[in-house]
């Protein structure tokens, strides 16, 4: 029973470590992240190669997807001139490569010889990988406050509402990290 139960809460570990999205952030130590309430986005920046292929579509749904995040945590969006940061965000798409190695044979066979060679195949993917990149910046738009980063997974969304779902789920989980639990 024991055995059973173990097995079970290893395989729950790994199911859910593996459908997790992978994310980092990083802080500047010195902002005190209780004193900012209001925010806009900068705009005006080139698109990265992402934002190419999907065009506008993926900076207007990763806005659809910070905005109410940030509003439902205490922020406020404001067209103001004065705000306490900003809100900038980029895809960078890069090759990724994996390799596997599979082997056949055995070392030990039948009497008379030493038994089979082993074959062994390497197999490559190369892949293109997006990450999601979001940084909070002071209002003059120059010191990094806060950067938070995850991979956007959008293989297999074959449409608009599947793309978008993938985008709320890598800001959510990015966003989960910010405000930053100073020390």
């Amino acid at each position: 029973m024991n055995l059973r139960l173990c097995s079970a809460s290893l395989l729950l570990a790994l199911l859910t470590a593996c459908s997790g999205i992978a994310v980092d952030s990083d802080y500047d130590p010195e902002v005190d992240f209780s004193a900012l309430h209001s925010y806009a986005w900068i705009d005006g920046v080139p698109p990265q190669t992402a934002e190419l292929v999907q065009g506008n579509f993926l900076v207007l749904r990763v806005r659809a997807a910070v905005d109410p995040w940030l509003e439902q945590n205490g922020y406020a969006l404001t067209t103001e001139p004065t705000v306490d940061f900003l809100v900038h965000q980029q895809v960078v798409t890069r090759e990724r490569v994996e390799a596997w190695t599979s082997s056949y044979g055995s070392t030990s066979g039948h009497p008379w010889w030493n038994g089979l060679p082993i074959y062994t195949d390497t197999t490559f993917a190369i892949y293109p990988e997006s990450i999601l990149v979001l940084d909070f910046l002071a209002p003059d738009g120059e010191r990094l406050l806060w950067r938070g980063i995850g991979e956007l997974n959008s293989f297999g969304a074959d449409t608009p509402q599947e793309r978008a779902l993938r985008v709320r789920e890598t800001v959510e989980a990015i966003l989960a990290q910010f405000p930053p639990k100073q020390e």
